[in-house]
């Protein structure tokens, strides 16, 4: 009859099941693909199908670094009775969760919200990351549902610098030397360029106009000033170093550093020397903006 399988068509076709198995069997990679697809949880399951979890906010969470990140999952029951619970995060090197998560119970047909917070390092790169939300059962630590976050950490741009070393006092017609020391507290590799102020206006030479520095690199920054011999009246020399990233002309600073320079005639009568002094790099005089 018509949509009726009799019991000899029923063991022809288990005979041709069977015949079936055997041939793959005869090829060792049939067979062992055919393990594979029977055995694989990627194909059989992709998680507890009773129990659903999704972000609350939907694209990408932009945040500074230093900030926190503060999102929610939405966990949906639809099991026929309560399952205990808890959560981790996989998170990036160096982030961290800002408050644990004890075990909680999942009921029946309900839906629920969660926060997750999660604190970005200070010295964290500009770009995206994946952070993972993970929800495991408590009785045996399986992993129920899985949901993963986009988050941007934007471009934090800052320069520090200030003067580390200069002498308190010169000879007129030598030349000295200041020492500055410039800091990327940008989050991201930047070229900062540099410039020279002197007043009154002696020759000065800088040892790099321009500098390329890694997040959080230090470099120090050498300034060559000449004096004229024939002064003959004492002075203060004010030597102003001027440092702008290139990629953004608003975030500059400058330093500067006050220099006396005593006429060769007060030198030889008082047998003065020419003494350094080191300007703190750390509780120093604050810096300054200056217009680009």
């Amino acid at each position: 009859m018509t949509g009726t399988m009799t019991f000899s068509e029923q063991n022809t076709t288990l005979s041709s099941r069977g015949s079936t198995i055997q041939h793959a069997c005869r090829f060792p990679a049939i067979a062992l693909l055919i393990a594979f697809v029977l055995h694989s949880p990627s194909l059989l399951s992709q998680g507890n199908e009773s129990i659903r979890v999704a972000p609350t906010i939907p694209g990408a969470i932009s945040v500074k670094p230093g900030e926190v990140a503060t999102s929610g999952v939405r966990i949906t029951s639809t099991a026929e009775e309560k399952i205990r619970c808890f959560s981790m995060i996989d998170l990036p090197g160096g982030w961290r969760r800002i408050i644990g998560e004890q075990g909680f119970d999942v009921l029946p047909g309900t839906e629920a919200v969660r926060l997750v917070s999660v604190a970005i390092p200070k010295d964290a790169s500009s770009g995206s990351y994946v952070m993972s939300y993970v929800l495991r059962a408590s009785d045996s630590g399986e992993e129920l549902q899985r949901v993963d976050f986009k988050i941007n950490v934007v471009s934090s741009l800052d320069l520090g610098l200030v003067v580390l070393h200069a002498p308190r006092n010169a000879v007129a017609g030598s030349p000295y030397t200041a020492t500055f020391q410039l800091t990327n507290r940008s989050n991201e590799t930047g070229r900062t360029g540099l410039r020279v102020r002197s007043i009154p206006d002696l020759p000065a030479t800088i040892d790099s106009a321009v500098v390329t520095l890694y997040p959080g690199e230090i470099r120090d920054i050498n300034v060559t000033v000449v004096t004229d011999e024939a002064s003959g009246v004492q002075f203060r020399h004010a030597l102003e170093l001027q440092a702008m990233l290139l990629a953004d002309n608003t975030i500059a600073e400058n330093a500067t550093a006050l220099v006396t320079v005593l006429p060769r005639t007060t030198i030889a009568r008082a047998g003065i020397r020419s003494p350094s002094i080191h300007f703190p790099t750390h509780g120093g005089k604050p810096h300054q903006r200056f217009a680009a």
